[in-house]
């Protein structure tokens, strides 16, 4: 097996089975076999954070069969998956809020010393080349237009 996230989900299969929760107990299951799909993938195993990756994964296709079946009328299969989401749902990576991604990005544009996305010095053959371009497209241009 593999980190404690991977080790955490195993025990609770096993408490899921002795409690005779179906829906728990298939959510789970499902969840330990594309973590193992995944590692099989790598050949490897996997760390914490990519089993998160696979739960959020899972979690998205849970939402995506929700919005099919609740489109299509079948209700009671789209309750089975919402409570399939909520049982993935604490191994989920927290999102970040509009607010802490902003701060990231600030962090960054401050790291690097950039004043803009556009602050980047091009270099003098790239400065060069984009000359060219334009000398090219303008006399292809004059030759079409005449």
């Amino acid at each position: 097996m593999g980190g404690a996230l991977e080790t955490e989900i195993h025990e609770q299969i096993t408490q899921a089975l002795k409690a005779r929760d179906t829906v728990r107990l298939g959510a789970l299951r499902m969840l330990a076999a594309a973590i193992t799909n995944r590692e099989k993938e790598l050949r490897r195993e996997l760390t914490d954070d990519e089993v998160r990756e696979v739960a959020a994964r899972e979690v998205k296709r849970r939402g995506e069969s929700i919005e099919a079946f609740s489109g299509a009328g079948r209700t009671e299969l789209a309750d089975k998956e919402r409570e399939e989401r909520d049982v993935l749902t604490p191994y989920v990576p927290e999102r970040l809020s509009e607010a802490e991604v902003d701060a990231l990005i600030d962090e960054a544009i401050a790291s690097t010393g950039a004043s803009s996305p556009w602050s980047t010095r091009r270099s003098r053959h790239s400065r060069r080349r984009a000359r060219m371009s334009r000398r090219w497209r303008s006399a292809s241009s004059a030759r079409s237009a005449s």
